[in-house]
């Protein structure tokens, strides 16, 4: 969830707990506009998750390498990836959700994972191993939200920086944007396929 990835530090430039992060990773239009070499697509489809759904086929099809973590196998992920890990669904798994209110809501998985699907945080842990990253050593998702309420507790609120980069706010101000409403069932790649 949004207030989730806030709170990890899963956006270019904060770190966990809203510290502001020292080096900036691309936002998503950098990263699509970039000839970047490779992709994770997470739970996205490049024909409907993206607000240039042709940019974004295009980025991934002049990549050399394009991992999609993905619950569903559908037409654009196989044209554009080279390959698709399968993904449990939030009902197979357990986990957190922070809501708007910033509570913290865990839940369990109520039902098992379809054949070869396994939680999101497990494909990571195996591809961060598998480049030798430091860090991800998780053996259930309790670790990993016990280190982030860990981080939240240590933080000084001052330090919190929940805004939008600096460049976003001024293309804000300087420009029209389209604010384009979606369908109620093409919210996201489950409920499309519910």
């Amino acid at each position: 969830n949004a207030n989730g990835a806030w709170q990890a530090g899963f956006i270019p430039h904060l770190q966990a707990a809203g510290h502001k992060s020292v080096e900036s990773g691309l936002n998503l239009h950098q990263a699509l506009s970039s000839k970047l070499k490779a992709f994770i697509l997470h739970y996205l489809d490049p024909e409907y998750d993206f607000d240039n759904a042709v940019q974004a086929q295009n980025a991934c099809q002049d990549a050399e390498f394009v991992v999609a973590v993905t619950p569903f196998k559908t037409k654009s992920l196989l044209e554009c990836a080279d390959v698709l890990l399968p993904m449990a669904i939030f009902s197979e798994t357990s986990g957190t959700f922070i809501n708007v209110d910033k509570k913290w809501q865990s839940f369990e998985g109520v039902a098992t994972p379809f054949e070869s699907a396994r939680p999101a945080w497990k494909i990571y842990r195996v591809l961060a191993n598998l480049s030798h990253c430091e860090g991800f050593d998780y053996v259930s998702s309790d670790e990993i939200l016990a280190e982030l309420k860990n981080v939240e507790s240590t933080t000084v609120s001052k330090e919190k920086t929940f805004i939008l980069p600096k460049e976003f706010n001024s293309k804000l101000r300087d420009e029209l944007w389209r604010v384009g409403s979606t369908a109620l069932y093409s919210v996201d790649m489950l409920t499309r396929h519910a």
